[in-house]
């Protein structure tokens, strides 16, 4: 995929592949201190620890809610 933005996660939300084009819109949760041990950007840590989080998705409050609403697989 070259024309849109595509990322992969898992059930514990990390990102496991991405396009460029992804990497270029969601910077902000690649380049993040919340990205993991390997390297990893995880949506879960970047929504909820990162104070820029709350600009960056522009309605974070339902962002966060979906998240919270969404089970998690390990």
């Amino acid at each position: 995929m070259t024309l849109s933005s595509a990322f992969v996660r898992n059930g514990r939300k990390d990102v496991v592949a991405s396009n460029p084009l992804a990497w270029a819109l969601h910077a902000p949760v690649f380049e993040s201190e919340t990205t993991g041990k390997r390297g990893r950007p995880n949506i879960a840590r970047y929504i909820f620890l990162d104070p820029r989080a709350r600009q960056f998705f522009v309605g974070w409050e339902a962002t966060a809610a979906l998240l919270r609403a969404e089970p998690c697989t390990t």
